[in-house]
């Protein structure tokens, strides 16, 4: 299984221009995981490891979307009718799940939208 996170991450990561070194990433084990790209002196290769894993995503955790102003992370499950969103606060080293609502399923993207006013809103598409 982190094998199958590693390798799905690689070229990503391996890229000429890393613009951040914490990553979270979801995985259809259930769980979000925070990772950690250190490169190596020469620019090209690195170490991608494994800090922490989290559940509370549902089943099928399919979309991460980060909210920077809230350091939230949003995590929307792909579980056939019985789907959930999630928040997480990832002020920390280890993400701590805040807050959880029942969805029809099958979501397998999200993103904010609105916000000006202090509310928000999260829309999901199967």
């Amino acid at each position: 299984m982190f094998n199958t996170i590693t390798s799905a991450l690689a070229a990503v990561l391996l890229a000429r221009c890393v613009l951040g070194t914490n990553l979270f990433v979801s995985h259809y084990s259930g769980k979000v995981y925070t990772l950690t790209y250190q490169p190596n002196s020469n620019g090209r290769n690195g170490t991608l490891s494994i800090d922490n894993s989290v559940a509370g995503c549902g089943n099928m955790p399919s979309w991460l979307t980060l909210d920077h102003t809230s350091k939230s992370l949003y995590c929307f499950d792909e579980s056939s009718n019985s789907g959930v969103v999630s928040s997480f606060d990832v002020t920390s080293a280890i993400p701590k799940l805040t807050g959880q609502a029942k969805t029809s399923g099958g979501d397998v993207h999200g993103w904010l939208y609105g916000g000006s006013d202090g509310q928000g809103f999260l829309s999901t598409a199967e």
